[in-house]
C-alpha cells in the first residue's frame, strides 16, 4: 500500500509524485480524468516567462531558468523548451512611465530584462503596428510544450514505482484528531493515507477543501480559450509576445502557425466537462491580435479549444499551503492561468517542505496568512 497520495494527473500533480518516488517512498496518484487531461493539457504550447509577473513569483522564475532547458534530460524525454525571449508590448502613456521601474524590478530580481524604444522594437519585430510604442523584452523568456512534459513526469515516476490510477474521482476526506486519514473515491474505495495527501487537482481543489474541512479559498475557475490559425504565408513571429494592457498572448507554432490567448472565455458545461466556444470571444481575441500584427488580417483559425479549466485566485497569485486543520495534507491551486512557468522549483520545495517539515523561505509569500486579518 502506498503511504502517500497525490490528487491530481498535471504537471504539479505528476511532479510531486515523481519527487516522492524518487526517494524510495510510495506513492499513489488519482486523476479524475486522463493524464494531463486539464489546465496542463490541450493544444499548443505554454508560456515560460518571468516579464510582468508579480515580485512574489521572480525568484522561482529565476529559478526555473536553469531547470528547463535541461529537464528533458531528467526525463529520458525528447526536448519540450524553446527559448525565444518575449516582449511586453506597449502602447499607452502610463504602461511607459512604469516601464522602467518593471525593468530594475526584475533586474533585482536577477531575470535580465531590458528596455526596447521604438526603433530597437521595430528592429526587432518590424510588422507590429505603429500604435505600439515600446516594449520590455525577456532573453530569457520562452515557449514549452505543457503535455508533453507532464506526460514526461507521468512516465518516469511509473518507472520509479508510483502508482497511476485515471478516470478516478476523490470525492471525500476523512479528517481526524488533524490528520487526512482517508481519501474515499467515486468507487467507493476507502484508500488510507499513513504517510501525506498532496491536493494538487487545482479546478476541484477549493470544493474539495470546502466541503470537507468547511474553509473557502479565494479562488474561482474560467474556462480560458486557445484559437491556433491555419499557416500564415510571409509572415514568422519568432517570439513569445504578450501586452501591458491587452487581453492578448502570441505565440509561434509548428508549419508558421500562431497560437492566440490571453484570457478570453468560453462557457464552461459541468455535466459535460467541456467547454462550449463564445464566437464573440474567438472575434475578440483575434481583433486584439490584428490591432498589433495587422498581417493577421487575413489569418484563419483552425482551432479553438476551450476544454481547459484554470483557476484564477484573488490577487492572481497561487496559493500554497497545508489544507487548514492538518498536519499531513498539502495543496496547491489558484495558477492563474501562469503557473507552468514556476512549476520545476515549486515541486521540488513543496515535497521539501513535506519531507523536511520546513517551509521553505520562497514558498512563504504564498501561503494563506497572506489574506488574513493580522491580530494585535
Amino acid at each position: 500500500m502506498a503511504e502517500n497520495l497525490v490528487i491530481g494527473g498535471g504537471v504539479f500533480g505528476t511532479g510531486v509524485a515523481l519527487e516522492i518516488a524518487k526517494s524510495g517512498r510510495g506513492v499513489r496518484l488519482l486523476e479524475k480524468q486522463k493524464i494531463a487531461s486539464g489546465a496542463s493539457g490541450g493544444p499548443g504550447r505554454r508560456g515560460v516567462r518571468a516579464n510582468g509577473r508579480d515580485v512574489r513569483e521572480l525568484p522561482l522564475m529565476k529559478m526555473a531558468y536553469d531547470i528547463w532547458p535541461k529537464l528533458h534530460n531528467d526525463l529520458d524525454a525528447n526536448p519540450f523548451f524553446e527559448r525565444t525571449g518575449n516582449l511586453l508590448l506597449i502602447e499607452r502613456e502610463q504602461d511607459l512611465k512604469s516601464a522602467p521601474a518593471r525593468v530594475w524590478l526584475q533586474q533585482q530580481q536577477g531575470i535580465p530584462s531590458e528596455f526596447l524604444g521604438c526603433d530597437e522594437l521595430r528592429e526587432m519585430e518590424p510588422e507590429l503596428d505603429q500604435r505600439v510604442k515600446a516594449a520590455i523584452f525577456c532573453e530569457k523568456d520562452g515557449v514549452c510544450d505543457h503535455a508533453a512534459v507532464t506526460k514526461a513526469f507521468e512516465n518516469k515516476s511509473r518507472e520509479f514505482g508510483a502508482q497511476i490510477d485515471e478516470n478516478c474521482v476523490a470525492v471525500s476526506l476523512e479528517i481526524q484528531n488533524g490528520r487526512v486519514k482517508e481519501v474515499i473515491t467515486n468507487m467507493e474505495e476507502h484508500i488510507q493515507v499513513t504517510g501525506t495527501l498532496f491536493v494538487l487537482s487545482n479546478s476541484t481543489v477549493s470544493d474539495l477543501i470546502e466541503n470537507h474541512c468547511g474553509f473557502h479559498l479565494p479562488v474561482w475557475n474560467e474556462c480560458l480559450q486557445v484559437l491556433i490559425t491555419e499557416p500564415i504565408d510571409n509572415f514568422f513571429l519568432k517570439r513569445l509576445v504578450g501586452h501591458a494592457h491587452r487581453t492578448i498572448s502570441l505565440k509561434a507554432e509548428n508549419e508558421n502557425r500562431v497560437m492566440i490567448t490571453g484570457g478570453w472565455h468560453g462557457l464552461w458545461d459541468e455535466s459535460l466537462c467541456k467547454g462550449e466556444i463564445i464566437q464573440s470571444s474567438v472575434d475578440g481575441n483575434m481583433a486584439e491580435a490584428i490591432c498589433l500584427y495587422p498581417a493577421l488580417e487575413n489569418a484563419i483559425v483552425s482551432l479553438v479549444d476551450c476544454n481547459h479549466l484554470e483557476t484564477m485566485s484573488i490577487d492572481n497569485v497561487p496559493i500554497i499551503d497545508r489544507i487548514p486543520g492538518t498536519s499531513n495534507a498539502f495543496f496547491a491551486t489558484g495558477w492563474s492561468g501562469h503557473g507552468w512557468a514556476i512549476a520545476p522549483p515549486i515541486i521540488h520545495m513543496l515535497v521539501e517542505w513535506e519531507y523536511t517539515g520546513k517551509k521553505p523561505v520562497l514558498l512563504q509569500p504564498f501561503g494563506l496568512e497572506r489574506f488574513m486579518r493580522f491580530k494585535s
